[in-house]
């Protein structure tokens, strides 16, 4: 199950956080079980993150349309009923191509890490904790931010 950590919790971050803002990267957290999506946005929002969240790939997409400049990071399960998350990690580099993406699973075994990673996706199996989240979340959201700028 998701493990939360005591280092995950930045209180002093949450309510001394300005307003959104164009500076502070956005993620969009996407997954069908309730418990999972609600503890990864609130370790997100705890780190200073602006965070959107979704419960399934259809929904994901349709904010991602209304938005695509404005996201920084899709961070999503890879198995929700409809749409998956390699299909939206499709096409959200399709819309939004500027935003990064982690796909998040239960199942690790090699064949499906090589579709999200032959994707150009990151993989972060389930379960994980909370520091193991924002490590990989800060560092893609830096490899990304760098990408860009040589751009």
């Amino acid at each position: 199950m998701f493990l939360l950590m005591a280092e995950s919790a930045h209180p002093e971050h949450g309510d001394a956080r300005a307003e959104t803002s164009r500076s502070t990267p956005h993620v969009l957290v996407v997954d069908d079980e309730p418990t999972i999506l609600a503890a990864a946005a609130s370790i997100l929002k705890a780190a200073g993150l602006e965070v959107s969240v979704a419960r399934d790939g259809v929904a994901a997409l349709e904010l991602v349309r209304a938005m695509p400049e404005g996201l920084h990071l899709l961070l999503s399960d890879v198995c929700m009923p409809g749409m998956g998350g390699v299909e939206l990690g499709i096409e959200v580099a399709r819309v939004a191509p500027a935003a990064a993406v982690i796909l998040m699973s239960g199942r690790s075994d090699a064949a499906l890490q090589h579709r999200v990673r032959a994707n150009g996706f990151r993989f972060l199996p389930k379960p994980f904790a909370a520091s193991l989240l924002l490590a990989m979340v800060t560092s893609t959201l830096q490899a990304s931010s760098r990408r860009h700028d040589r751009r």
